[in-house]
């Protein structure tokens, strides 16, 4: 961040100290077939894209304020969020199949 001289926001340094964590817990109970900690997994794929879909925003804020931007980044960014909630489409449609 330029103007307050910090090498990385803050909110996000702040969401990744709590959403890392939880992700991992989420990980290791969808792997070891956990119900509980595998229960995270959806809210964590949602947390994922609207974490990602900030960071965009914020892309698309700088560069219509003339800043560059990377693409490269920006379109990783993207198709992480992407990925993370069509994952989280199936993980509910599995869940509602499962129910019925």
């Amino acid at each position: 961040m330029k103007r307050t001289g910090l090498p990385a926001n803050p909110v996000y340094a702040l969401d990744l100290a709590i959403f890392l964590p939880l992700a991992v817990v989420a990980a290791v109970g969808v792997f070891r077939g956990s119900g509980f900690a595998a229960s995270f997994a959806v809210p964590m794929l949602f947390w994922l894209f609207l974490t990602s879909a900030g960071v965009l925003g914020g892309f698309l804020f700088a560069a219509r304020a003339g800043e560059q931007v990377p693409a490269a980044i920006a379109s990783l960014i993207g198709l992480i969020g992407v990925v993370a909630i069509g994952l989280a489409g199936l993980a509910m449609a599995g869940a509602n199949r499962a129910v019925s």
